[in-house]
């Protein structure tokens, strides 16, 4: 009866593992899935961006244009325009990797979790069961 016991235990053990593992699989692909998001909005952004400092050039143009030439001002408000954009692009570009760390260490928190649990789940058995894995141990000895 001992044999069987433990046999059902490891068995549920075996099962603990495997889900732990198929759990992990299933956070990779979150994971995977939460980034592709990521990189959809920052490309959102990057071409908002992008939209902005080109409208905000051609008024610039139009209202030096319509003012009767171009001049240092247009210049120097066109420069700036360029400016914004670049230190746009540039925190966009730190926040997809900051969004991409955090993703990665929730990922990592979470799979410690699941390896947290199943050395409870391990130590809970062991515990629970030693003195049928002793006899089993036991019954195999030769002396």
């Amino acid at each position: 009866m001992a044999i069987v016991t433990t046999t059902l235990a490891v068995a549920g053990l075996a099962k603990g593992i495997l889900s732990g593992r198929q759990a992990q699989a299933e956070a990779n692909k979150a994971k995977r899935a939460q980034r592709r998001l990521n990189q959809a909005q920052q490309a959102r952004q990057r071409r908002a961006s992008v939209r902005e400092a080109q409208v905000a050039t051609a008024n610039v143009e139009a209202k030096s244009a319509s003012q009767g030439g171009g001049g240092s001002n247009a210049a120097g408000a066109i420069a700036s325009i360029g400016s914004q954009l670049s230190s746009n692009m540039s925190f966009l570009n730190s926040t997809s990797a900051i969004s991409d760390s955090a993703t990665n260490a929730l990922s990592r928190a979470a799979s410690l979790r699941s390896q947290g649990a199943l050395a409870q789940s391990i130590g809970g058995f062991v515990s629970q069961n030693s003195s049928r894995i002793d006899n089993l141990f036991d019954s195999f000895s030769t002396d």
